[in-house]
């Protein structure tokens, strides 16, 4: 079986609180550790790491570590949006394996320039958006094609988690923390609570549990959002069994 590995650095710019671990027998543990993580554990739930479970493999938050964990391990995910330099430390440290370059925000990174030069230092590139034309426009800088590989999503684990039997009789105005993606949100919302006598909430997400924990309360989600984005908010919704608009 091919072992796989999917190391992260940071997540706008910040340190993940996703802890490294690995996945064993239908469960993940903690790589420092050892210990069993619980099922419930905010990474059951990340999109980004569910390529662990499906892959039966290895969750690296380089954040974690001073020097590049030496792991048994053929391919490797590689997500460097802020220190791209640990490209040639990762390709040092496992010179035999195929580096993965996967793109995972769209815009908060260090720099575009800094994108491409990882994107050319890895042995192939993947998009979570099929038409990359819409989303980097730089194509022509990358050395290689950069190919389509949707993240898969855990159903099963959403559904357990956040499926509420009673869902209250509103609409959730979900605002993004960046201006531009908001678009014409709170304007319809309004309008549609006004003429259909039903009451809405606003929220900004900070964190994804909380995100998750709140919208699937509510019967409705409408996200206005202009930006091509991976669909994921359609996925989660159809997941707990609310109506989303986007």
């Amino acid at each position: 079986m091919i072992k796989i590995g999917i190391f992260l650095d940071k997540f706008l710019n910040k340190p993940t609180s996703l802890q490294s671990f690995y996945f064993k027998d239908g469960d993940r543990y903690c790589l420092h550790t050892h210990n069993k993580l619980p099922k419930k554990s905010k990474t059951s739930y990340i999109a980004y790491s569910s390529w662990t479970d499906w892959a039966q493999g290895v969750f690296v938050n380089l954040s974690e570590f001073e020097e590049i964990p030496k792991l048994d391990l053929d391919v490797i995910f590689l997500t460097l949006e802020w220190h791209i330099h640990k490209t040639d430390d990762i390709r040092k440290a496992y010179p035999n394996a195929v580096l993965c370059a996967v793109i995972k925000e769209l815009y908060f990174i260090s720099s575009f320039q800094d994108r491409i030069d990882f994107f050319n230092k890895c042995d192939r590139v993947f998009s979570q958006y099929k038409y990359t034309d819409i989303t980097f426009d730089n194509k022509a800088l990358v050395n290689k094609d950069i190919e389509w590989l949707p993240c898969p999503i855990d159903i099963d684990a959403f559904t357990e988690r956040f499926q509420k039997q009673n869902q209250k009789n509103s609409f959730v105005m979900y605002l993004p923390s960046h201006p531009p993606r908001r678009h014409k949100t709170e304007e319809f919302v309004k309008s549609m609570s006004k003429k259909y006598d039903i009451p809405y909430v606003q929220f900004t997400a900070s964190n994804h549990d909380d995100f998750l924990d709140l919208v699937s309360q509510y019967k409705y989600l409408i996200n206005l959002d202009p930006e091509p984005q991976l669909g994921q908010l359609a996925i989660y919704n159809a997941s707990y069994k609310a109506e989303s608009l986007k």
